[in-house]
């Protein structure tokens, strides 16, 4: 099932606020208290507000009370996180439970076949606390698509031309390798590399929703089509073991 949400990466900018240099979450609660979420988002209540890091200048205490002023103005109704690790998000549950301050409900960080990181810790942790997870960058930054198939081979306008630093380590034979045979998997059942990648993510038992991002029609349809195909429990961990690089 496919739902449209509507989310936006440009912060307080976003609902109509200007972004003061002194910003933390007090002067954010404080500009909340005296405008409205903004024309852009038609609403005067969010169901979900994640913050997107941690702030290393702000203690956690800190946030979480704003967050919790925000829920108790009616603001947003649950809160969340994304790009954390699990231990910041076991202590963000222990603070608010001790202050019985609303807590953290939805967990939002990279999960991939060549991104399973959080399988170790965040995992087992959400599980435990009841926390959802959605997996943003289930491709990868583009890696999963099929569009590389040799180091320095790279498409004009990719990920790999524009913002390449956060993908230099994959830029392996053994990750070439199992890109190919992931390629190879795809073509057998006749579905898109990119659409059997996402409906893996989807797949695991402890994703709830994932993240696309296509930027044309072509991509769009071409991850659409992870929606039409089923895994079986074996298949999981089998896809995993074609791309299982160590690059995690």
């Amino acid at each position: 099932m496919l739902h449209r949400v509507r989310s936006t990466s440009d912060g307080l900018s976003a609902v109509g606020i200007d972004r003061p240099s002194d910003f933390t979450p007090r002067t954010w609660l404080r500009q909340l208290r005296r405008h409205r979420l903004g024309a852009r988002l038609q609403t005067d209540r969010l169901d979900m507000y994640l913050i997107h890091e941690p702030d290393p200048d702000t203690p956690l205490e800190e946030t979480l009370q704003a967050l919790d002023d925000v829920v108790r103005m009616g603001k947003v109704i649950y809160v969340g996180a994304s790009n954390i690790e699990a231990w910041r998000l076991a202590r963000a549950l222990w603070i608010s439970d001790k202050r019985h301050l609303r807590n953290f409900v939805w967990m939002q960080n990279s999960f991939s076949l060549l991104d399973r990181s959080v399988e170790r810790e965040m995992f087992p942790l959400c599980a435990d606390q009841g926390v959802g997870f959605t997996a943003f960058s289930p491709l990868a930054g583009g890696w999963l698509t099929g569009k590389y198939r040799a180091a320095g081979t790279y498409p004009e306008g990719s990920r790999m031309t524009l913002r390449p630093e956060p993908y230099r380590h994959l830029e392996r034979d053994d990750v070439f390798r199992g890109l190919a045979a992931l390629d190879r998997e795809a073509r057998a059942r006749g579905v898109d590399m990119s659409a059997l990648a996402i409906a893996w993510a989807l797949h695991h038992p402890r994703v709830d929703a994932a993240i696309i991002g296509p930027r044309n029609a072509a991509q769009f349809y071409a991850v659409l089509g992870s929606t039409t195909i089923s895994l079986s429990d074996e298949d999981g961990p089998r896809l995993a073991a074609l791309v299982e690089t160590g690059a995690y």
